[in-house]
């Protein structure tokens, strides 16, 4: 019987470990997919069709459909002319199926089956919330983009909270329940990873289930919501919000070029101290050099500033991403 890998994060960090994960033989994998992006494309998708945002969905997806055919081009196609300047086909198509198919779920569902993809990728949830921010002085951010360009930049959330209290998707709950690991991925941890695990059932699952629980540390702090965490700060406000201890955390402890880390430092972002004296003693701490190889890859191939970019749309350092290879390996053993 194979093993069961239920993964949890957004569009761009799980994205980078799902092209390892999906390598290991005898191995299920279901990504489940945050649903609150509201910047960019998504933000007016969501506003004109009352759908969760597609945009990471589809950027999980984009990692994991080979890069060649028509249709895999049709997918990655954005309009950059007249009137639909900056649309993208994946958002229409996604809207055709969601009104074909009878929900934004089943719309997915198809796109699963047509792409014939080595792992499964859902959105968390089949409706629509926002991430919502309360700060230390008691004031509410509601939205993720309003989070994060939020004017008191340097104070710290006190909590998060969906706006509306849905429920996660049950099929979900249920695979939490029955997974042999849990792996959740890095990214933004409040606005992304955070949201994710607020969907009702969400919590509860991931407390109960037997499986492993792993966690693969960012490498950057994230401005206005990871500003100055080291790595037991990551593990110490992930586990308020899975309800349970984690049973190992994957840390990069070898830093990229000081040229790459002055880009960072230019948006306020840091490379994320691994304080290894303040991790409890009985979580099992994987550390080691996890990044891609800048040395011996081209920057560019990794530069997602590269991509259109329109007049709603903000891209922000993308070249820090960990190596799949290696990740997937780490996860293999753990598993």
């Amino acid at each position: 019987m194979n093993r069961r890998i239920v993964s949890i994060g957004n569009g761009t960090g799980q994205a980078s470990i799902l092209n390892g994960l999906v390598t290991l033989e005898w191995v299920d994998i279901t990504c489940l997919v945050t649903t609150t992006d509201n910047g960019g494309s998504s933000a007016l998708i969501r506003e004109s069709l009352h759908i969760p945002a597609p945009w990471d969905v589809r950027n999980v997806i984009n990692a994991i459909n080979p890069k060649n055919g028509v249709l895999s081009k049709l997918l990655n196609y954005r309009f950059e002319e007249g009137e639909l300047a900056g649309t993208h086909v994946w958002n229409l198509i996604v809207w055709a199926l969601s009104r074909i198919q009878g929900s934004y779920l089943e719309g997915i569902k198809v796109l699963n089956e047509w792409l014939n993809l080595p792992a499964r990728v859902y959105p968390v949830s089949n409706l629509s919330t926002q991430i919502c921010a309360e700060l230390e002085d008691g004031s509410i951010c509601e939205w993720e983009w309003q989070i994060i360009k939020r004017e008191q930049r340097n104070m710290a959330v006190k909590r998060y909270f969906l706006k509306d209290n849905f429920p996660a998707i049950e099929e979900w709950v249920q695979g939490i329940m029955d997974a042999d690991l849990i792996v959740i991925c890095p990214g933004v941890l409040g606005s992304w990873i955070i949201s994710t695990l607020l969907f009702d059932g969400m919590q509860d699952s991931i407390r109960e289930s037997k499986a492993k629980l792993v966690y693969i540390c960012n490498a950057m702090t994230y401005p206005s919501q990871t500003d100055w965490l080291t790595v037991s700060d990551h593990i110490e406000l992930l586990e308020q919000y899975t309800w349970r201890g984690l049973d190992a955390v994957v840390v990069c402890d070898t830093a990229p070029s000081a040229e790459i880390l002055m880009m960072y430092a230019q948006q306020k972002s840091e490379f994320v101290v691994y304080d290894k004296e303040n991790i409890r003693q009985d979580l099992v701490v994987v550390a080691g050099d996890f990044l891609i190889d800048y040395v011996n890859d081209s920057m560019d191939e990794h530069n997602e500033l590269e991509r259109s970019v329109w007049k709603w749309q903000y891209v922000g350092a993308h070249w820090i991403r960990h190596d799949s290879e290696k990740i997937a390996k780490v996860v293999e053993r753990l598993l």
